[in-house]
């Protein structure tokens, strides 16, 4: 696991980061193997590509959103799962697996994982319709 600390957005652009899966808080950045739905009550999970003009221009909105998630104290892991372009170019198996597994084929693409008894209902969010999220969390 590689943590990064301190305001995350200052030290560091998203999609400078190697590919792979990561855990995101108001202050790091935590690299993980993987996701399990289960360990979270709600999860958020942004697919992104690193040569997405569209992620790009999303990553100011992720950062606010982790801010408000801070200051309303809420329970909602923000997940990112990066590669260079799809799975055809991505350099970490847990990221490409994830792709594959969430049939992921535009980006970005959110993904809202809510943990409801034993099973884990999905629902896909338009990324242009991010300020509504907090509605929803």
């Amino acid at each position: 696991m590689v943590e990064l600390a301190g305001s995350f957005m200052s030290l560091i652009n998203l999609l400078e980061l190697p590919n792979g899966v990561y855990r995101v808080e108001k202050n790091k950045i935590t690299r993980m193997q993987g996701i399990n739905p289960l360990d979270n009550e709600k999860m958020l999970v942004f697919f992104l590509n690193k040569r997405c003009i569209h992620c790009l221009a999303l990553t100011p909105e992720i950062e606010g959103l982790i801010k408000y998630l801070d200051r309303e104290r809420k329970k909602t892991t923000i997940v990112l799962v990066l590669c260079d372009w799809f799975t055809e170019e991505c350099k970490d198996e847990n990221a490409k697996k994830l792709f594959e597994e969430y049939n992921v084929d535009s980006t970005p693409t959110i993904l809202l994982l809510e943990k409801k008894g034993d099973y884990i209902d999905k629902m896909y969010i338009e990324a242009y319709g991010l300020h509504e999220i907090r509605s929803l969390l």
